[in-house]
């Protein structure tokens, strides 16, 4: 049966007040059924199948949950919904906070220059210099002793000084390791660049460590887990921005630079045109002379895109530096009313 009501013995529905569903008729003899009949008949039948006394109001099924499920997993969705709006005022609050706003941008400024240098530095070494990834690490392992230093010695500093200016001292004492990439030569330059790294990553250290501590110090202790989380946002933002940005102003001045000397076939000279990179790949498949001459020309152009490079990193550590020495001295950490905790007012 298509409406899937059980059989009943005749009369039942006489019994119930309603006429039996009848036969829709025999095939050939042009009868239709009576769909009043019908619908009659089968309002009498309850949706799982069962018959119903007469009087009764139908039943009727839902899909889902039931009422009273439903209103609880309202409530539920409604007060997770609170909690989530609650939580992002309470991070936006955060800003209020003098020096942890100041502390977020110099992390975002000062990484800005930081990931730029780093990408043009480690370029230099490999491509300029035509060292392999091994030994241009190896190059790289005095900076990074330098900031591990740095980073033991700035805690103690910071007990003895001022925090702004401890910060603000590291800042300008990158500005002095950029400045220095400026005067780098394309032949015999990597003295001066391992030493304008070493002195770059002093700064570097330095507020990497304390840093994280002015963010997540400058917040109630109920509010330490989202300062973090904006801290390290703020650094792989800054990072991020350094190496498209710096990257993109470099590219500009290589192309802008590079003369490719006469000799070259085209399809290498439209390469090295293009970045260092392809300079260096052209260059294999040339002879000794032409390949020379090419990797000299590409040497030269991405050297003067270093010294750009340096020069806009040493303004961006400027920048970090008057911030440090401006924003961070005025503010006093204070929390806003609205954030503190209630061990605080009490």
């Amino acid at each position: 049966m298509g409406v899937g009501v059980p059989a009943r013995r005749a009369g039942d529905g006489a019994a119930a007040g309603r006429r039996p569903l009848p036969a829709a008729g025999v095939q050939g003899q042009g009868r239709r059924p009576d769909r009043p009949a019908q619908r009659s008949a089968v309002a009498g039948v309850d949706p799982v199948g069962r018959l119903r006394p007469e009087g009764t109001r139908p039943v009727r099924l839902r899909a889902g949950a039931a009422p009273r499920d439903r209103r609880r997993s309202g409530r539920r969705r409604g007060l997770r919904g609170a909690a989530e709006q609650a939580g992002r005022s309470a991070a936006l609050r955060l800003f209020k906070v003098g020096a942890f706003s100041a502390a977020l941008l110099i992390l975002t400024v000062s990484m800005l220059g930081t990931g730029g240098g780093y990408l043009f530095i480690t370029g230099f070494l490999q491509m300029v210099e035509g060292f392999s990834p091994m030994e241009a690490g190896l190059w790289m392992v005095p900076a990074a002793v330098a900031s591990i230093a740095a980073a033991q010695v700035a805690p103690v500093i910071a007990k003895r000084h001022p925090l702004s200016t401890v910060v603000g001292v590291a800042l300008l004492i990158g500005m002095a390791g950029y400045l220095m990439l400026v005067f780098v030569d394309p032949v015999g330059g990597i003295p001066l660049l391992v030493a304008g790294f070493v002195i770059i990553f002093v700064g570097v250290g330095t507020f990497g460590s304390l840093g994280t501590n002015l963010v997540i110090g400058s917040v109630p202790p109920e509010r330490g887990g989202s300062a973090a989380a904006l801290s390290s946002i703020s650094g792989d933002l800054g990072n991020a921005l350094g190496v498209a940005v710096l990257g993109s102003l470099g590219t500009a001045v290589y192309r802008d630079a590079v003369v490719v000397p006469d000799g070259i076939p085209r399809a290498a000279a439209d390469a090295a045109e293009g970045s260092m990179e392809d300079a260096v790949t052209a260059a294999r498949d040339l002879p000794a002379g032409p390949a020379d001459g090419l990797l000299t020309a590409a040497a030269e152009a991405y050297t003067r895109g270093l010294n750009t490079i340096g020069v806009a990193c040493a303004v961006i550590a400027a920048i970090s530096a008057t911030i440090a020495l401006t924003m961070l001295r005025r503010s006093r950490g204070a929390v806003p009313s609205g954030d503190r905790a209630p061990a605080a007012r009490s």
